[in-house]
C-alpha cells in the first residue's frame, strides 16, 4: 500500500504504470496468505485487482507485455480456490487454461519466466479436481505427468526436502487413487489378489518412509481401507478377527489426529463407520460380524 501510495504522488511521471508489475507480485503473496488462510473472498478480491491491471494496462506498456503470463498465475490461483470452494469441474477447467498459458509462454523472457513447480501445480489441481468428480482412472495419467516436474536434477540438487516433500504428496495422491479404483465393485480386475498385494505393499512402503503428516494421514486410511476390505470374508462368516480391526481403528484415530476436522469427516469418518460396524457396538470383533453373518 505504501508503495502504490508513492507511485500515485509521482504519477506525473507515469511512475505507478512503470511499478504495476511489481505491485502486482506483492498483490499474489497476499492473495497466496489469504488464501493459505482460508479466506477465500479476501484472496478473489486481490487478484480482481491484478486482473484489472492485465486487462487495463496501456497498450505497449511492460504491464501490457507480460499479460499472459500474470493471468496464468491468475487462473492458477482461482484453480486453487475453486478447488477450495468444492467446484472441482470449474477448478479443473481454470487449471488447464492455466497451463495452456504457461506452456504459450508469451510476453518479454525476463519477467518470471514459468516455474517447473507451476507446471506441476496445474498438474495437481487437475488431477484433485478429476479425483473429487470421480474420474480416478483419468487421474494417474496427470499425476505421471506432474512427477517429472517435481525433481528436475537442479531443483533436487538446491532443494532437495522440498522436492522429495513434493514427490511424496504426488505419489500419495496416486496411490490414494489407486486403493480407490481397486475397491470399486464396478472396475474389473485382472488378478484382485495381486492387485491388492501390490497396491498394499506400495502403501505400506510410504507409510513406513513419508516424511509429511498429511501423507502419512492419507497412507494410514488407505492402508486401514485395504485392512478392511481383507476383513470381510471373516465377518461375512461370522469370525472377523478382533485384533486387525483394532489395529484399523488404531490408523483411523492417528490419521485422524493429523488432519484437519474437513479432512478428517471426509477420509476417515466413513472407514470408522465401516469398521464400528465390523466389530459391534461393544468393540468385540465377533458381535458385530456375527450378526451379519448368521443373516
Amino acid at each position: 500500500e505504501r508503495l502504490r501510495g508513492t507511485a500515485s504522488i509521482c504519477s506525473g511521471i507515469s511512475l505507478e504504470t512503470i511499478m504495476r508489475p511489481c505491485m502486482c507480485l506483492f498483490e499474489f503473496i497476499v492473495a497466496a496468505s489469504l488464501m493459505h488462510r482460508r479466506q477465500r473472498a479476501a484472496a478473489c478480491q486481490r487478484l480482481e485487482v491484478v486482473e484489472a491491471a492485465a486487462t487495463g494496462a496501456p497498450l505497449g506498456s511492460y504491464m501490457s507485455a507480460i499479460a499472459s503470463q500474470v493471468q496464468a498465475r491468475i487462473l492458477l490461483q482461482r484453480a486453487r480456490m475453486a478447488l477450495l470452494g468444492d467446484d472441482p469441474k470449474n477448478a479443473r477447467a481454470l487449471s488447464q487454461n492455466a497451463l495452456a498459458l504457461f506452456q504459450n509462454r508469451q510476453g518479454p523472457r525476463d519477467f518470471w519466466p514459468p516455474h517447473c513447480w507451476e507446471f506441476a501445480a496445474c498438474h495437481r489441481t487437475e488431477a484433485l479436481a478429476l479425483a473429487r468428480l470421480g474420474h480416478l482412472r483419468k487421474v494417474v495419467p496427470v499425476i505421471s505427468e506432474m512427477q517429472p516436474l517435481l525433481s528436475p536434477a537442479p531443483m533436487s540438487a538446491t532443494q532437495p526436502q522440498l522436492s522429495a516433500s513434493l514427490l511424496e504428496d504426488a505419489r500419495a495422491i496416486r496411490l490414494e487413487c489407486e486403493v480407490a479404483i481397486h475397491m470399486d465393485p464396478k472396475i474389473d480386475k485382472w488378478n484382485a489378489v495381486v492387485e491388492l498385494r501390490n497396491i498394499q505393499r506400495d502403501v505400506e512402503g510410504l507409510l513406513a518412509s513419508a516424511c509429511q503428516p498429511a501423507s502419512q494421514a492419507c497412507m494410514l486410511v488407505a492402508s486401514a481401507k485395504l485392512s478392511l476390505l481383507q476383513e470381510l470374508p471373516w465377518c461375512a462368516a461370522g469370525s472377523a478377527r478382533a485384533e486387525a480391526l483394532d489395529e484399523v481403528a488404531r490408523r483411523l484415530a492417528t490419521a485422524r489426529g493429523q488432519l484437519s476436522e474437513e479432512a478428517a469427516a471426509q477420509k476417515v469418518l466413513p472407514i470408522e463407520a465401516a469398521c464400528a460396524a465390523m466389530r459391534g457396538d461393544g468393540g468385540n470383533g465377533d458381535a458385530g460380524c456375527s450378526s451379519s453373518g448368521s443373516g
